[in-house]
């Protein structure tokens, strides 16, 4: 049997204080599902980790609230994070990857990726 992994990291950590990383991980856990997120607080900044199975559509909307002002409070224009899909096994379509940000407002937005073929123009 295979297992299959999420692993999301930061680009960057987020500045921030002690106390304001201890409320976003209060936030954390009012999650609905989950989202397989913890915080490390290290140098003054925050991270946000999924060393397993992550699932940002799973963050609490009041915990990406609070983020998005520390975004803005940072300067920020938006806080990047890496996805990382792997699998015990090397089994086809198991591997790959994918970005998401943090907007100011606290919106989650992904990246999206087209193959020029699939543009119906170059289709003849």
């Amino acid at each position: 049997m295979a297992n299959y992994y999420t692993i999301v990291v930061p680009e960057c950590g987020l500045p921030c204080s002690r106390t304001a990383a201890d409320h976003i991980a209060q936030l954390l856990d009012t999650a609905d599902g989950p989202h397989g997120f913890t915080v490390d607080y290290k140098n003054k900044q925050l991270f946000l980790i999924a060393d397993e199975s992550g699932w940002w559509d799973w963050l609490p909307e009041a915990a990406l609230q609070a983020i998005g002002q520390l975004i803005v409070k940072a300067k920020m224009p938006y806080w990047e994070f890496g996805v990382a899909y792997t699998c015990s096994r090397l089994i086809a379509d198991s591997h790959g990857g994918s970005n998401f940000r943090i907007m100011r407002d606290g919106r989650i937005t992904t990246r999206t990726c087209r193959w020029p073929e699939d543009d119906e123009s170059v289709i003849a």
